[in-house]
């Protein structure tokens, strides 16, 4: 049958294979057999003599086309192909082991559906065999939200390459797992049992996760015959077919199927009697062979085979015994059906049913090589009964539709026999189609080659079928849906084809104008999700090296190569892929000079350019490998198709009505509606007039549409702007009467084809799935699993592009149209709102251009804690062939410790797009296996996702808020130009710039949503994605004082304290304006609410503030006010603290202690909370010890403190002077004190301090420092140099000392002095000051009389001698002088001026005597301890 121009009704979405994240990846090895490899068979089975016929080339083998592509990826990178075309680079061989497999296939499970299909993948040359899970959505109807998905991909490592077609998967019907059918080379048999949980869970819970892995079975048979096919009959039972056409049927006891224990029953059958099965190893003796990768093969070898019951399933599940029957397509042209249990042949004829000689054996044999040659559909309304489909590829291909049927064996007298399995089978021609029917090719221009096709029963009488057909590296899929009454007839009419993109977008070409750098358009490019995989990249970026270094060897630099590949795998590891790309690619063009002397900046441009769409043109053809079709794989029960790729899964889901105008516009099949007629020509007109423009045009186009998108339009009319739009974009300046006239020759004179009905039913496309979705709401009763969602999100990528594309065309064209004829009575206008439809398109294009940003842009997110219980085990996903599998502990050891791998799981992220992490918990089936299929399923969530109504609400402020809570502020601020105008979002804004720490922007943000954000709503909506809690909502729409204390707790979460106090004085400015009125009402309910008002302000509850402003209760408003007013006066203070702004920490010190509501002149003026004025003087205290810290000691005494609040700071100083032991160094306590006594008039408590500190300096030594030896430039203050030889510190302290004594009246010049050493609990029950400084009373005229207790007491002169002297310096002096005092009670003496100076000039005395070398010794009997070398 000719080819002929296709009806496109599916559209391809492919997804790529590569995990989100490396913990979802699970390596197990696969123990050898014991004894070392399998038996082998002989040289004569390999070696021996026959005839052949087509050798061993494979035309839809994927190593066919590698030498052509090789050498075109060698000349692209820049390096000469090896002579040798049938060798691969060192890296593309690599990439191509681990990479892309060389089988491919999906199972779907019968019985059992969580999960219910699986992809298994042969990589690395046979020894890994990969299982995943890729269900679209969850199948359990009565909890599916809850079922856990299935995220993780097995990787089995086998120590012998697996052989080609000899795996097969199976469902047991009494136990939920996936059995696994493997045979080596080694001829051994892997029989895994793999339960869901390995699939979810990295750890193996026991040796029957994997079933008998680690014992394999090996047949005696393979001695002497060699294994060609496996087909799975069940779990419990397999048939293998052999080189000799001969079948090997293997079998044991479904209840046994986990028993180890449990060998297998072995039953040989051969097409041929037991003499000619023997001749046939004997060389030379055999019949017709075909030589196929090294063995000759039978001519009734089976090229492909399928097991199928026929629908008459045995309904005892415990009985051995099964009904199956053996399909097979032989070398010979044959169809063979075996009864697999009888091991008799059923039925033998031609595949096409045509009579031939039998000795034209070369012109009608098969390739052994075409394996997809016999597909088996079971008529469920027809027990028994089953349509076979067979495709001939011989000459032109041909396919044969039979009708199978199972009838029962009789014996002699006509009686059936042998029971169930005694069933034999009748094949004839289906009646509707009795002839072979050749199946049309998708275009005559090129050669294809029919590589898979997939048949299902989809209607009581209706049969579907799917074709694979390839042409080296392309392919395409076509369809074709027949009623089993008339398939002849529906074969010629009823053929569509899914329509697949051709070809890999690039980026425009840069120009001096262009904002955006070269390198940033192509990273954009080349790193879009789900474009190029991290290995392609890594590969293409090393080819692309060594090209750079064989270019360096042919100019004479010698090593290049090597030390390029060096170089590559070093950036690599050390940097990210993009910077190495980057760093790469940057070092091939320089910024040189040009004639003139100036800097060549286009030449360097261009040079950057050609090497960026070199490096892209050399991915995307390594790419192309990656999109090699493996097979074709079809769902009965959904009715979805998939065509399994080398290293990608595509989809073919249905198009949509837009989708489907497009792609076949230029076709008659389109529809016969002249509607859509007319919305295909002008969707053609469209795309030949834009793209008709240079790269110049079209950005400057873009440019004018992302200004209409973005910017406030409200002031214009619709009319105003399309004339902006037209003068902004400046198109029509560039366009010739060429480009003009292609439009016309379209939609005809005058646009006469456009009218409002066209833009309508261009609209509706949109529009019908969304009231489809509206009208049944929005249900996601089955959400996608993990697969599922990254199915739809890369659907939603390509409907999104390409339907922006659409779109951007047919405004450009609307206003090419509306300018472009000046005839009123024929104009555009004059037929149709042009102002509506261009409101519509950019709406429509505003929707898309949110989608594609959330579609395209990725961030790494942690691991939900369940997901990372899940995916926590000892199985690695690092290292896959060190690992061993113990049998006897049933785990997997990979030579890691469990805490790393426990710290690996703990940091485990994944990749995830801003549309799933914002919506992807919308999206999912309202229905599964319906009435409608899921390839319409998955477009109409696609276009609903697109459509600018659609019922999946995109708001761009909680996304942001997402992305926020995430740290992903970036992100949220590109996101921004997509924000409302109303409050919250303005707030988010805020938030945005508050975390990208610009405080003066998100400060304007934060005002400018003020008052929409504090007016009271009754129930306001609370979502944020978790960025707001509970908490902070309470603080929301409940008064300007509430939300400015919020404002003031996210600057005070980043320590911008200049912001806190700003927003703090605003926050206290409308609780000032509030507690006036608050004041006023409760003044008017009488002095009862105002005592109730004064108890829940005394309570402070912070809690009870939240929300409570328009509450109506006068006392809960006053308590949640006093509440707002303590804590915001408190981070005011602390903020001005922390900034040094300490006048204003001062006033809002003093506020605290202020009555909060103002008191009428009837009710008397109560203090302020006591919770005000504990935090009142505790922050007193801190800021006197702040500013004290901070030598703004004058700024201190200049701050006017109310009484209290002044003996308070007393009290604060005379504290730190107590607990001052260092007075040399350090912060001088000593010295505030002094200052803030002498400047409130307090000679005596400021000469009480300086004798504290004189103290404290005789016992540090200073007094036999002489301050005369030190130089003016050496020290200062006491420190400073002296001319007196007498002069210490010591001796400047007594001066200071008896001149501060002598300003106050001689009959108050005393002072009390006490015992420094007393400590004891008796004392510090005192007042605070009286524990370390002597205290001064005041009150009394005349000294006191003096205080003592026992001979403890001492003349001060012996004291201050002992003090200088350095005794205390000595442990065990002091030690004694302090266990001394424990045992005795304080003494208190009084010192007066005249004992004062009589002390000084014994200190001049000694100073002197010390000058002259007079040592004394201490006098015996003086001290109460012993004389110590530091008495002396």
């Amino acid at each position: 049958m000719s080819s002929r121009e296709l009806f496109y009704a599916y559209k391809e979405t492919r997804v790529s294979l590569e995990p989100a994240s490396p913990a979802t990846v699970v390596h197990a090895q696969v123990p050898a057999a014991n004894g070392g490899g399998g038996r082998r068979l002989t040289s004569r089975l390999v070696g021996g003599s026959g005839s052949s016929s087509n050798g061993g080339s494979s035309s839809i083998s994927r190593s066919s086309n590698g030498p052509s592509l090789s050498s075109s990826l060698a000349s692209i990178a820049g390096g000469s192909s090896s002579d040798n075309n049938n060798t691969f680079t060192e890296e593309e061989r690599f990439y191509r082991a681990k990479n892309l497999a060389s089988e491919s296939g999906i199972y779907h499970r019968r019985h059992h559906d969580a999960p219910r299909s699986f992809l298994w993948r042969v990589l690395e040359g046979g020894h890994v065999l990969s299982i995943r899970a890729v269900d679209v959505a969850k199948h359990q109807s009565d909890s599916p939200a809850s079922t856990p998905d299935a995220p993780l991909t097995l990787y089995l490592h086998f120590t012998k390459p697996v052989r080609p077609g000899c795996i097969a998967l199976a469902d047991p019907s009494q136990h939920d797992v996936l059995s696994v059918f493997v045979l080596d080379e080694s001829f051994y048999l892997h029989h895994l049992h793999l339960r869901p949980d390995v699939f979810r869970k990295r750890a193996f819970a026991n040796e029957a996760d994997l079933g008998e892995a680690w014992k394999p079975y090996l047949s005696a048979t393979f001695n002497f015959k060699q294994p060609r096919r496996l087909v799975a009959v069940s779990a419990s039972e397999f048939v293998v077919a052999l080189h000799d056409g001969g079948l090997i049927n293997f079998r044991r006891d479904p209840q046994h199927h986990d028993q180890a224990s449990a060998s297998w029953k072995e039953s040989f059958h051969s097409p041929v009697g037991l003499i000619q099965g023997l001749r046939s190893i004997l060389p030379f003796q055999g019949g017709p062979t075909v030589k196929y990768e090294g063995t000759n093969l039978e001519i009734t070898a089976a090229a492909s085979a399928v097991t199928s019951s026929l629908g008459i399933d045995s309904d005892d599940t415990s009985s051995n015994s099964t009904v199956a029957f053996f399909f097979s397509v032989c070398l010979d042209h044959r169809l063979r059906i075996w009864n697999i249990e009888r091991g008799e042949i059923c039925y033998t004829g031609d595949i096409l049913g045509l009579q031939r000689d039998p000795h034209e054996f070369g012109k009608w044999s098969i390739d052994p090589s075409q394996t997809n040659l016999l597909r088996v559909v079971n008529l469920g309304n027809q027990p028994g009964t089953a349509i076979v489909v067979t495709y001939s590829p011989v000459g032109a291909g041909a396919f044969k539709f039979w009708t199978a049927t199972t009838t029962a064996a009789l014996d002699n007298n006509g009686n059936p026999v042998g029971g169930v399995g005694g069933a034999r089978v009748e094949i004839e021609p289906l009646g509707s189609a009795p002839e072979p029917l050749l199946p049309p090719t998708p275009s005559a221009a090129d050669v294809w080659t029919l590589a898979d096709f997939a048949v299902s029963h989809t209607a009581p009488r209706k049969l579907s079928l799917w074709m694979l057909w390839k042409n080296n590296l392309i392919y395409r899929v076509m369809t074709m849906e027949a009623d089993l009454d008339s398939v002849a007839s529906d074969w010629q009419d009823n053929w569509t084809g899914v329509h697949t993109e051709s070809g890999a977008p690039t980026a425009q070409t840069s120009g001096p104008c262009d904002p955006t750098d070269a390198a940033e358009k192509w990273l954009d490019l080349i790193f879009f999700p789900g474009r190029f995989s991290r290995a392609t990249l890594e590969t293409a970026l090393a080819m692309y090296e060594r090209g750079l270094g064989a270019t360096k060897d042919k100019t004479g630099k010698r090593g290049g190569a090597s030390s390029s590949s060096t170089a590559v795998s070093t950036s690599t590891s050390s940097s990210s892929l993009m910077e190495s790309i980057c760093t790469v690619l940057g070092s091939t063009a320089a910024l040189e000079r040009g004639s003139s002397g100036a800097m060549d900046y286009d030449l360097f441009r261009s040079a950057s350019e050609i090497q960026w769409r070199r490096f892209y043109r050399l991915l995307v053809e390594l790419d192309k490998q990656r999109g090699e079709a493996l097979a074709l794989a079809l769902d009965p029960d959904l009715g979805l198709a998939w065509v399994v790729c080398t290293d990608c899964i595509a989809v073919a889901r249905e198009c949509s009505g837009l989708e489907r105008v497009y792609h076949n516009a230029p076709s008659s099949q389109t529809t016969a509606s002249n509607n859509y007629e007319k919305v295909g020509r002008l969707l053609a007109a469209g795309a030949t007039f834009v793209d008709s423009f240079s790269d110049g045009m079209l950005q400057t186009s873009e440019a004018a549409l992302r200004a209409e998108l973005f910017d406030d339009a409200s002031s214009k009319t619709d009319e105003e702007r399309v004339q902006s739009l037209g003068d902004k974009a400046g198109f029509w300046r560039h366009l010739t009467e060429d480009e003009c006239a292609q439009v016309v020759d379209i939609l005809g004179d005058n646009f006469e084809d456009v009218d409002g009905t066209t833009y309508r039913t261009l609209f509706s496309l949109f529009d019908d799935v969304v009231q489809q979705q509206l009208q049944g709401g929005h249900d996601v009763r089955y959400p996608f699993t993990q697969f599922g969602q990254k199915l739809v999100i890369r659907g939603i990528q390509d409907t999104a592009e390409l339907f922006w594309q659409i779109l951007f065309r047919q405004l450009i064209l609307l206003v090419h149209m509306e300018f472009e004829l000046e005839d009123e009575r024929v104009a555009l206008h004059s037929r149709l709102d042009v102002g509506q439809v261009y409101v519509r398109l950019i709406d429509a294009l505003k929707r898309l251009e949110l989608v594609k940003w959330l579609s395209r842009t990725e961030f790494s997110v942690a691991l939900k804690r369940s997901e990372r219980e899940s995916l926590s085990g000892s199985f690695s996903g690092a290292g896959s062939a060190s690992g061993s599998f113990s049998a006897a502990s049933g785990s997997f050891s990979t030579g890691s410790t469990s805490g790393s791998a426990a710290a690996s799981d703990e940091n485990a992220t994944q990749i995830i797009t801003a549309l799933a992490g914002s919506v992807g918990h919308l999206l999912g089936l309202g229905e599964l296996a319906g009435s409608v299929s899921l390839s319409s399923l998955l477009t109409d969530i696609i276009v609903d996702v697109c459509s600018a109504r659609s019922t999946i609400e995109l708001d761009p402020a909680m996304i942001q808020c997402m992305l926020l809570k995430r740290g992903r502020p970036d992100l949220s601020l590109q996101l921004g130009a997509f924000a409302s105008d109303d409050p919250f979002s303005t707030y988010v804004q805020g938030r945005t710039f508050l975390a990208l720490r610009n405080y003066d922007t998100a400060s304007l943000y934060f005002q400018k949503a003020a008052v929409g954000l504090s007016t009271v709503i009754r129930h306001p909506l609370r979502h944020s994605a978790g960025l707001i809690d509970d908490t902070e909502w309470n603080l929301f729409y409940s008064g300007l004082p509430n939300y400015y204390a919020h404002i003031v707790s996210l600057y005070d979460r980043q320590k911008a304290y200049a912001y806190v106090i700003d927003f703090a004085r605003l926050s206290l400015q409308f609780v000032r304006s509030k507690a006036n009125g608050l004041s006023a009402r409760i003044n008017s309910n009488g002095a009862g609410s105002s005592n109730s008002q004064q108890k829940g302000g005394s309570k402070g509850g912070a809690g009870s503030r939240h929300g409570s402003f328009g509450a109506g209760d006068p006392a809960a408003e006053a308590a949640a006010l006093s509440s707002t007013r303590q804590e915001m006066l408190s981070r005011l203070f602390t903020a001005a603290t922390t900034l040094s702004r300490f006048d204003v920490a001062h006033s809002a010190l003093l506020s605290m202690g202020q009555p909060f509501l103002a008191q009428s002149s009837t009710s008397s003026s109560s203090p302020p909370p006591p919770a005000g004025l504990a935090l009142q003087r505790s922050g007193l205290r801190y800021l006197v010890e702040k500013m004290s810290e901070t030598g703004q000691v004058a700024a201190l005494l200049a701050l006017p403190f109310p009484g209290s609040l002044r003996d308070t700071v007393d009290d604060v100083l005379e504290q730190k002077c107590r607990a001052a032991m260092e007075v040399v160094r350090g912060t001088p306590w000593h010295h505030v004190l002094y200052s803030w006594r002498i400047a409130h008039n307090d000679y005596r408590g400021a000469a009480s301090v300086l004798l504290d500190q004189l103290h404290k300096l005789q016992q540090a030594g200073e007094g036999d420092k002489f301050l005369a030896a030190t130089t003016s430039f050496e020290g200062s203050g006491d420190q400073a140099g002296s001319d007196d030889v007498l002069d210490t510190p010591v001796t400047r302290q007594y001066l200071r000392l008896i001149n501060t004594l002598s300003c106050v009246d001689p009959k108050q010049a005393w002072i009390y002095t006490e015992d420094p050493l007393a400590a004891t609990p008796a004392t510090t029950t005192t007042k605070q000051h009286d524990t370390a400084i002597p205290s001064v009373e005041t009150t009394d005229d005349q000294p006191p009389t003096q205080t003592s207790t026992g001979d403890d007491t001492q003349p001060a002169s012996q004291t201050s001698k002992k003090s200088s002297s350095g005794g205390d310096n000595n442990p065990m002096a002091s030690f004694l002088k302090k266990a001394a005092a424990a045992q005795r009670p304080p003494w208190r003496k009084v010192v007066t001026l005249a004992d004062l100076r009589k002390q000084y000039q014994t200190e001049l005395d000694r100073i002197a005597a010390i000058q002259n070398n007079q040592f004394a010794f201490g006098a015996e009997g003086a001290g109460d301890g012993d004389v110590t070398m530091g008495d002396i």
